[in-house]
């Protein structure tokens, strides 16, 4: 009869063991008043198998205010009791921008922090950027991230990837330049405010700094046909701020012309296409040696699109606004 009782201990010990391995993660979703006592008392729970919890996911369901005295508690209860743990935050949206720099100030908080967390909280406030590119530490990690070499690392850099795409091939700068944290400068120099789109203004304005021509380019018929649509009004005021930007220097096509050719224009082009009906998206378009058309879409995982010409292009690029911009070098 003992026997028999040892052997359901010893196969219910393992059958323990093996539901407390596969117990790798904790989802909290929580108030923001909630932070940290919360997760910390629920956690405390848990302490005995440690080792084998991965990753936290944490959801603020209101909006959250940061301090130096409630990231310290939270992480050093973390280092403490749960040193291998990663900490991911969804709906970052509900962070406080100007608290994010407590976070990120905080040696407990990035080693916990996973990668794509750090990534979405970084280009939250202008202060926070510039700590992140004046931290070896955060620069490297950074620069370490796994992605594909064209791909964008900010939700919306795809301007500032494309702007780097262009200055690695006209050798302004190196392929050891060609890093997270130098998109992220750019990114931050061309934002319209802290983690948005580009600014157009702020684009020709970086051009002209660094010595790079900067044209508008109008494929008329393009651009009527994307006008015709209902738009919102954002989007409208775009292509009325792109003509008046570029009243000088604006060139203007149609893509049923025979002789259609952007390139005659400028070396390089930036497209504009819509990601969605509020926003737009930035491609980088070149020339190869052979005469081939170039696309590289950053939101794509950096894919590099070939077209043999302007009409095969354009009959796939269904989302492009008809408006670009032309690079070239100045003298």
């Amino acid at each position: 009869m003992l026997s028999f009782i040892n052997y359901y201990i010893y196969h219910f010990i393992i059958d323990i063991n093996k539901l407390c391995a596969m117990f790798d993660r904790i989802d909290f979703s929580l108030k923001s008043s909630e932070f940290p006592s919360l997760i910390i008392g629920k956690l405390s729970a848990h302490e005995h198998h440690a080792d084998q919890l991965q990753m936290i996911n944490i959801t603020f369901n209101n909006v959250v205010y940061f301090n130096d005295e409630i990231v310290d508690d939270f992480f050093s209860y973390l280092v403490s009791h749960f040193p291998n743990i990663k900490v991911k935050f969804f709906n970052i949206k509900n962070i406080q921008k100007s608290t994010v720099i407590s976070l990120i100030t905080n040696k407990d908080c990035l080693t916990h922090l996973n990668d794509l967390t750090l990534i979405d909280l970084i280009p939250l406030s202008e202060e926070s950027v510039r700590y992140a590119l004046s931290n070896s530490e955060i620069k490297n990690r950074l620069d370490k991230v796994q992605k594909n070499p064209h791909e964008q690392t900010f939700s919306f850099s795809c301007s500032a990837i494309s702007i780097m795409n262009y200055l690695i091939e006209t050798n302004k700068i190196s392929k050891d330049d060609f890093t997270s944290s130098k998109e992220l400068e750019i990114y931050s120099q061309i934002w319209k405010a802290p983690g948005e789109e580009a600014d157009l203004n702020k684009i020709i304005q970086f051009c002209y700094k660094n010595n790079i021509n900067i044209i508008g380019i109008d494929v008329k018929d393009f651009r009527k046909k994307y006008l015709s649509n209902e738009k919102s009004a954002p989007m409208n005021f775009m292509f009325n701020f792109f003509r008046k930007s570029f009243k000088n220097n604006y060139v203007q096509l149609n893509s049923s012309d025979l002789n259609f050719d952007p390139f005659k224009t400028a070396s390089k082009l930036l497209l504009i296409v819509e990601s969605d009906p509020e926003n737009t998206h930035v491609v980088y378009v070149s020339k190869s040696k052979n005469n081939n058309i170039l696309v590289i879409d950053s939101a794509e995982e950096g894919s590099v699109k070939v077209y043999s010409c302007w009409k095969d292009l354009l009959s796939e690029q269904k989302k492009f606004t008809g408006i670009g911009l032309g690079l070239t070098n100045s003298n």
